[in-house]
């Protein structure tokens, strides 16, 4: 073979397998639907999250106490285990509450520590997956709790898999007025009067199949927000388990967003609503 034939063949059969290394490399993130967490270093799963919602929960943490050393694994629509590169690709967690100092979190590439700190307290991490900084999976938020004795301390609570939202006029002995169906609400809010009285809210969290489900106001609460660019026509007023609406002096309509806040976080969030501050009659 002459020389310079020699050396395209050569140079073609180094190629082929850097090409092929290159295309795996650069391929399709996998697609997760779920992320099981697991405690180090017997794998025991603990929690694991599917879409929006947690099934399970974290051991508590000692104040001062040894980490919590955590991996995860990766399943996709079918319930099949994904085989993660962490050469290619990194487990990150990350507090959910800015500000919070009740734990350190230290990440190790397919693993992460929670490192308990000097007060008791309940805070929240995400967990994620990224690929060269670049954000491919997070999970919704999930609790942690810190105590002065793991031993005899309850779990972290689990978060509700809530659907929908029927709220209720504590006013007229709790009675259902306007319940939410998906991204639209049956019902309507009553209006207010301006300069007049608060209006008082009260609320039922439904599961998928409708069912009523159990929320523990230690560490949740109701709340409302205005929705995005609408105009601040009144006071928003939470007490853990209701929610006032006091007018001012303006009238016009405005939009409300009704949360379940879990610490801070907004684990749940209606579809937006109208109320109207009307003249006094």
């Amino acid at each position: 073979m002459p020389f310079r034939l020699l050396i395209v063949a050569l140079i073609a059969l180094l190629t082929i397998p850097l090409v092929a290394c290159g295309e795996d490399e650069n391929g399709p993130d996998p697609e997760i639907d779920e992320l099981v967490l697991l405690v180090r270093p017997d794998n025991e799963a603990v929690a694991a999250a599917h879409h929006d919602h947690w099934h399970g929960s974290l051991p508590s943490l000692e104040v001062d106490g040894d980490h919590l050393s955590l991996g995860a694994q990766f399943n996709d629509a079918n319930g099949d285990e994904i085989d993660i590169d962490y050469d290619v690709y990194e487990l990150r967690a990350r507090i959910a509450v800015e500000g919070d100092t009740y734990i350190e979190i230290n990440n190790h590439g397919n693993h992460f520590h929670l490192v308990p700190g000097d007060e008791p307290g309940t805070t929240a991490i995400f967990v994620a997956l990224y690929r060269n900084d670049g954000l491919i999976y997070e999970t919704v938020s999930l609790p942690v709790n810190v105590v002065d004795d793991a031993d005899n301390a309850n779990q972290a609570p689990d978060m509700p898999d809530v659907h929908d939202l029927t709220l209720l006029d504590r006013a007229d002995g709790e009675t259902p007025f306007a319940s939410t169906d998906g991204d639209s609400w049956n019902g309507e809010l009553m209006p207010l009067e301006a300069d007049g009285p608060h209006h008082s809210f009260g609320a039922i969290w439904l599961d998928g199949d409708g069912d009523e489900l159990d929320i523990d106001y230690g560490h949740f609460v109701f709340h409302a927000r205005f929705a995005d660019g609408a105009p601040e026509l009144l006071d928003i007023d939470s007490h853990g388990n209701h929610v006032h609406l006091i007018p001012g002096s303006d009238m016009g309509t405005t939009t409300l967003v009704f949360q379940l806040m879990f610490h801070g976080i907004a684990h749940f969030e209606s579809p937006p609503i109208d109320i109207e501050i009307l003249v006094a009659e």
